[in-house]
């Protein structure tokens, strides 16, 4: 992955560096109806005729997705492994080629970026191709599926085998001159893509033969806008990555391009700018991480890799292209039933109906609920219906019955069996319920009711024993009378009932809150300091607040109560000195009154306001928080011992020293800037 160096320095702050971010996209590059689901943990991919294994090597397929751990292999480990490989009644699975595993990158998908439907559970990480890569001996093509991009590897990696369709060897060339079409005018055709292509770099001329001048530097900017009447066409532009992918020579180096076709081509931009990035803000202040929307792609014409690179750069040259890319898509084949699947109840008891759902899995990735035919083994034990509704009826002991469904679509018949228990009606003790109030007042009492509820549908009054969960608090009788004490606050209780029949115990619970008496009027809080400026809250409990008047309007004014009475507010007067009192009185609806007492408090000065806004905006870089403000040397400073750094203020600036400023001090802005941020976060 190509970075800028100038700014891999600030990435090291970041949380994670990001991977190559996705380019704009008109629709999926890989949507579903492109593959056709064989049934048998294959996919066929229409575009290309390729069959591919739907999940990574090592992982198992389940019949609707793929589990466990991928593996990883390297060059020497994975020839063995595909060379004696059976899979789905094939023995001719084989690496792809770098051309072939880019094929199934999903643009318009995010870590991983493949369709996740086709491909379920794919690791986000770099798969192998057999692709040698001919500009550094002894590696290997790679395309890496956190990001969609590609390029080089030696190590172990995760492989996705393929077989069939248009393949090619992996040593062959993925441009050869026999796949394009010289149109004699300084242009070629693309055999395998249908697009036209100028055989010269902007800024250059053909002679007939060969690109003579110089290729033409430009911003991306200006590489978007050309435009150009070459060769009797006016809609020559820029073409996308996957396009400048396509005339990509794997097999070549110093340019990566058919040098015959194309001579000597520079690095070329894309018509395709990145349209995702990762801001961190230090200090208030945007530091862009790696690429971000100043970025366009471009494809480094000497390896064949595609990379970022800010807009603004004049390091790259253009190739126009013409036509759209044509593809010669396989018509699908008719969507039939791949598999069919039961969902029903385990186990049913007489006079308890049920349901049986069939779902039918089909070619073209899609599940729907079906009617097939149903079928029971015991027809005298269980009834189905058309709709597969189950009726069981009365049986004198338990008697298992197997379901079978049959799904016929055209020419393919599933069937798919479940196991339902049919169990008598049950004539014992089934469970316990307990009737009566869910509260009771303070010092109050309460009876609650047991009920015994029987397998038959029957139920009856009984005397459970009683027990609760709190014997401080409350006592409980053997008749059910629960007795409580004063209580100060709403408190709930657990009361458990238990009963026996025979060798059946059901045991059954109910909270009971017990309700404390009201609360007295109160105002919070009934003690203050504030400062010059700063808004006071007084809230009510025990009552609605009606009004409140104050003892000095001078220093605070009356406050001001909230249309539901739940609270006032006032704001200390701007011009108030530190160390004066003013009391507040409050009346309630009940005609009872609360006070608070104000102490107006001396401001913080501008660099601790500063320090404490810090604290709040940024815990990960300065924490503790409220840490002893300290001066030396002219500076007024804060240290933070868990991230061993300083904040501090002199002469009106900011200054920071730390692990993100390699422990040396950096001026990071003006004072007066931070405490206008500071003010507008309340500080």
């Amino acid at each position: 992955m190509t970075r800028h160096p100038a700014r891999i320095f600030l990435a090291i702050f970041a949380t994670g560096l990001l991977g190559l971010p996705g380019a704009a996209s008109a629709s999926p590059s890989t949507p579903t109806a492109d593959f056709i689901d064989n049934g048998d943990a294959t996919t066929t991919h229409l575009k290309t005729g390729l069959t591919w294994m739907r999940c990574a090597v090592g992982l198992a397929w389940t019949g609707n997705t793929c589990s466990g751990n991928a593996a990883t292999y390297s060059d020497a480990t994975a020839d063995p492994l595909v060379s004696s490989l059976t899979f789905a009644g094939y023995g001719d699975w084989r690496l792809p080629t770098i051309a072939e595993l880019n094929s199934i990158v999903e643009r318009e998908a995010d870590s991983p970026t493949i369709n996740g439907k086709v491909f379920p559970n794919t690791p986000a990480g770099n798969f192998l191709s057999a692709t040698p890569m001919y500009q550094m001996p002894g590696y290997s093509w790679v395309v890496n599926f956190a990001s969609g991009g590609d390029g080089s590897g030696r190590g172990s990696y995760y492989l996705r085998l393929v077989r069939g369709g248009q393949s090619v060897e992996a040593t062959a060339p993925s441009a050869p001159a026999g796949d394009f079409l010289d149109n004699k005018d300084g242009t070629v055709t693309h055999l395998k893509t249908g697009l036209s292509w100028m055989r010269c770099a902007v800024g250059k001329i053909w002679t007939g033969s060969t690109c003579s001048g110089s290729s033409q530097y430009m911003s991306w900017n200006s590489a978007v806008a050309l435009a150009s009447n070459f060769a009797g066409y006016g809609d020559w532009r820029l073409p996308s990555v996957d396009e400048l992918k396509s005339v990509v020579e794997y097999t070549a180096r110093s340019p990566a391009m058919n040098s015959t076709i194309f001579p000597a081509p520079p690095n070329l931009w894309s018509s395709e700018q990145i349209v995702s990035a990762t801001d961190y803000l230090i200090l208030g202040k945007p530091t862009q991480v790696l690429y971000g929307t100043n970025d366009a792609y471009y494809l480094n014409a000497a390896y064949g890799v595609v990379g970022g690179m800010a807009k603004s750069a004049t390091y790259n040259g253009a190739l126009l292209v013409r036509g759209q890319q044509a593809w010669a898509i396989s018509p699908a084949p008719p969507v039939k039933a791949l598999s069919l699947a039961l969902t029903c109840p385990s186990s049913l008891s007489a006079g308890t109906p049920g349901n049986c759902v069939a779902t039918a899995a089909f070619s073209d990735f899609t599940t729907s609920s079906v009617t097939p035919l149903w079928t029971v083994s015991d027809a005298a034990a269980l009834a189905v219906n058309e709709d597969g509704s189950l009726v069981p009826e009365n049986v004198g002991a338990v008697t298992p019955v197997t379901i079978t469904a049959t799904y016929r679509d055209a020419d393919v018949t599933k069937t798919a069996v479940a196991a339902i228990t049919v169990k008598p009606v049950p004539k014992t003790l089934a469970g316990l319920l307990i009737v009566g109030e869910g509260s009771v007042a303070s010092g109050g009492s309460l009876t609650l009711q047991g009920t015994a509820t029987y397998g038959n549908g029957n139920s009856s009054p009984v005397s459970p024993t009683w027990r609760v969960s709190d014997s401080g608090i409350a006592t409980i009788s053997s008749a059910g009378v629960l007795s409580v004490n004063p209580v100060t606050t709403d408190t709930p209780l657990t009361v458990t009932a238990s009963y026996s029949e025979g060798s059946v115990t059901q045991t059954a619970s109910w909270i009971v809150t017990v309700k404390a008496p009201p609360l007295a009027f109160a105002i919070d809080p009934a003690t203050l300091q504030a400062a010059p400026g700063t808004d006071i809250t007084l809230s009510a409990a025990g009552g609605t607040i009606q009004s409140c008047v104050s003892s000095n309007p001078a220093v605070i004014p009356d406050p001001l109560v909230d249309s539901s009475g739940s609270t006032a507010t006032a704001t200390v007067a701007a011009s108030a000195t530190a160390g004066a009192q003013v009391t507040l009185t409050c009346l309630s609806n009940t005609a009872a009154s609360a006070q608070a007492g104000i102490t107006v408090a001396a401001l913080p000065s501008a660099a601790e306001r500063v320090f404490n806004w810090a604290e709040s905006a940024y815990p990960e870089l300065f924490s503790p928080a409220g840490e002893t403000t300290q001066t030396a040397m002219g500076y007024t400073y804060r240290y933070y011992p868990r991230e061993n750094c300083y904040l501090a203020t002199k002469d009106g600036r900011v200054y920071y020293l730390g692990s993100l400023t390699q422990d040396r001090i950096s001026d990071v802005g003006a004072l007066a800037d931070y405490l206008l941020q500071a003010k507008a976060a309340g500080f």
